[in-house]
């Protein structure tokens, strides 16, 4: 199969919009000879600037040529308008009208009508005089790389990108999310599997947009490291991925503060100790380091990470700005520093009556870092054990640990968490009944019984 004819043939909007914004550049390996010589004309916007970098790439599609005999071509020294086959009249009509689209669907918010007329008339006169440069190559130094953007878009097409690596079609993989499956579930591909697929297709788009240019290789690689945790998000999300549009309503407070709710046990769970002997200990006057048996300092590592962890899916998932991240990660280091100093901690001293109205529906949330709690206590990446949950194995087959073993322990902390929710005696005795059947079928028999 002709991928290259296919991509062309295929191309939406949202890779349109990749390669506008700095994503599946071509990245020649090689100038010819005469490369000094030729004149190059700078841009003032980038976002002319950027369409240049591509302009080799946009010209074969609206010839219909493929793109290595176009860069052929113009390696031999011909111009692009020479290479497409077109007259340059119409090879310019034709980019013009593609450059114009991008702008009319793409354009950042905020531009006066004014100002896309500017940017218009930039691209056309840019494009005129690029067609007819012998030997045409990229300003590298005028273009521009947004790594986000390159990401975003590549998210934006993971069900599609789930459709081509399964040989599925994209309606049937689109059903599925509808009806609240997630794309792991719906791709039938190991979890795994799914990732390392997922993942080239990132890393070829990040490398791409890159090309040439001199980008700092720590933020490429940070870039990768970003992307590669929101993908192992995006697949495990019921629906599918999505920014959501109510950003500005959804505080990261809120999943810092449900997470200290059961910092005890928390650490208990991370030094596998009892979690009845850790309040013991705490009622004593102990730290929570001191009742765990570990340092403070390696206490206070392992407790960030796993709040680390909540704060970066909650972000994945609603597209929160990286400087609120950091910002909510470092308060939650301060929130985590400040108890770990305290002596006898108490969780109920964190936990007003404000911020518990049902009872059910905090237990529910509670539930639902299940998968988190086994994969701490089996000392194993959560990815691993949601893969093999989504094949439909029991949180005991995914950890290896024995039925009876796994529930006790993992009912431990929850039960922790119930009884710091209410003081009424009936309602924590249902909460847990409720909560132990829960988890023991998750135990015994998995997620879809």
């Amino acid at each position: 199969m002709n991928t290259k004819r296919l991509a062309r043939k295929t191309i939406t909007g949202g890779v349109a919009a990749a390669l506008l914004l700095g994503g599946f550049a071509y990245a020649p390996q090689a100038k010819p000879a005469y490369a000094a010589e030729v004149q190059q004309t700078a841009a003032s916007s980038s976002i002319v600037a950027n369409y240049l970098r591509n302009l080799v790439t946009y010209t074969s599609w609206v010839a219909d040529r493929d793109v290595d005999d176009v860069q052929s071509d113009l390696f031999s020294g011909k111009t692009l308008a020479t290479a497409s086959g077109l007259s340059s009249a119409e090879l310019k009509d034709r980019l013009v009208s593609n450059f114009n689209w991008f702008i009319d669907n793409n354009a950042a918010t905020g531009l006066s009508s004014e100002d896309l007329q500017k940017v218009r008339e930039e691209g056309a006169r840019q494009i005129s005089e690029a067609i007819t440069q012998p030997g045409y190559q990229p300003d590298e130094n005028q273009a521009s790389v947004n790594l986000k953007a390159v990401i975003q878009q590549r998210l934006n097409a993971l069900a599609s990108d789930v459709a081509l690596i399964t040989n599925d079609d994209i309606e049937n993989i689109d059903s599925k999310l509808e009806s609240g499956s997630t794309l792991a579930i719906a791709s039938g591909l190991p979890q795994a599997l799914l990732i390392d697929s997922l993942r080239d297709l990132m890393y070829a788009s990040i490398d791409n947009a890159v090309g040439q240019l001199p980008v700092d290789s720590d933020k490429v690689q940070q870039a990768k490291t970003d992307a590669l945790r929101q993908i192992r998000t995006a697949i495990t999300t019921p629906g599918g991925y999505h920014v959501s549009a109510q950003t500005n309503e959804f505080s990261l407070d809120d999943v810092i503060n449900n997470r200290i709710a059961y910092i005890i046990s928390d650490a208990a769970t991370i030094a596998d100790k009892n979690y009845s002997d850790v309040i013991q200990d705490l009622q004593s006057g102990c730290t929570l380091a001191q009742a765990v048996g570990m340092s403070q300092s390696d206490l206070s590592i392992k407790l960030n990470e796993l709040i680390d962890k909540e704060i970066d899916t909650a972000a994945d998932q609603n597209a929160i700005d990286p400087e609120l991240v950091t910002k909510a990660k470092n308060d939650a280091g301060s929130k985590i520093s400040d108890i770990l100093s305290q002596a006898g901690y108490s969780s109920s001293n964190s936990n007003s009556s404000e911020s518990v109205n049902d009872l059910n529906a905090q237990v529910d949330a509670r539930l639902k870092v299940i998968v988190s709690d086994a994969a701490t206590i089996a000392d194993k990446e959560n990815y691993e054990i949601q893969d093999m949950v989504d094949q439909g194995a029991s949180l005991a087959t995914a950890t290896g640990i024995s039925g009876m073993e796994l529930f006790e322990r993992l009912m431990a902390p929850v039960n922790q968490y119930i009884e710091s929710l209410s003081s009424d005696a009936d309602a924590v005795a249902a909460a847990k009944a409720k909560a132990a059947d829960q988890v023991r079928t998750w135990v015994e028999a998995g997620y879809n019984n």
